[in-house]
């Protein structure tokens, strides 16, 4: 069983009120309620920034190679020059 660490958190009392109507009258309901919910919270959260982050990642890779098509005559243009010369050095 995963360690629990007993921590102090001040709610509005309309939200108190709710929160009790939802859990009910079980022992450690407010707890189950607030845990479930806290996880429900970070993991839609964690999702969100994957997302993100994921959508970041394809714009920037159409950046990327529009960059790269862009800069290929101009690589292969260069090659061009310096492959003779290199070969006369040898």
């Amino acid at each position: 069983m995963a360690e629990h660490k007993r921590i102090l958190v001040s709610l509005p009392v309309s939200l108190l009120r709710e929160m009790d109507r939802l859990a009910g009258s079980a022992p450690g309901s407010r707890s189950r309620l607030v845990l479930e919910a806290l996880n429900l919270y970070l993991s839609t959260h964690r999702n969100r920034m994957i997302e993100s982050l994921r959508a970041g990642y394809e714009e920037m890779a159409g950046i990327n190679l529009a960059l790269a098509e862009e800069s290929f005559p101009l690589e292969h243009e260069t090659q061009l020059l310096v492959a003779p010369r290199s070969t006369e050095a040898g």
